[in-house]
C-alpha cells in the first residue's frame, strides 16, 4: 500500500492525479485496487467473518481475564 502511494504522489500520470483524464470516474479505485493477498489465502473472506464476529464479542463481553484466574487457582 505504501508503494501505490508513493506512486500516486510522485507519477504524473497516476490517475490519482486531478490533471490525469480519466474515462469514468471509478478509474481512480480501478486503478488503486489492491487485494492483499485475499485471493491467495486457504478460506473464504466470508467464512472468517462468523469467527471474528463471535471472538469480538466474546472478548468485549466475557470477562476473560477474571474467569482465567478463577481457573488457576
Amino acid at each position: 500500500m505504501a508503494a501505490l502511494w508513493i506512486h500516486d504522489l510522485r507519477n504524473p500520470k497516476s490517475v490519482a492525479n486531478p490533471e490525469t483524464e480519466m474515462g469514468h470516474p471509478l478509474e481512480l479505485m480501478m486503478e488503486g485496487a489492491n487485494h492483499g493477498g485475499l485471493w491467495r489465502v486457504a478460506y473464504l473472506a466470508r467464512t472468517a467473518l462468523p469467527f471474528a464476529a463471535i471472538y469480538g464479542y466474546a472478548s468485549d463481553k466475557l470477562p476473560m481475564q477474571k474467569l482465567l484466574t478463577k481457573f488457576k487457582k
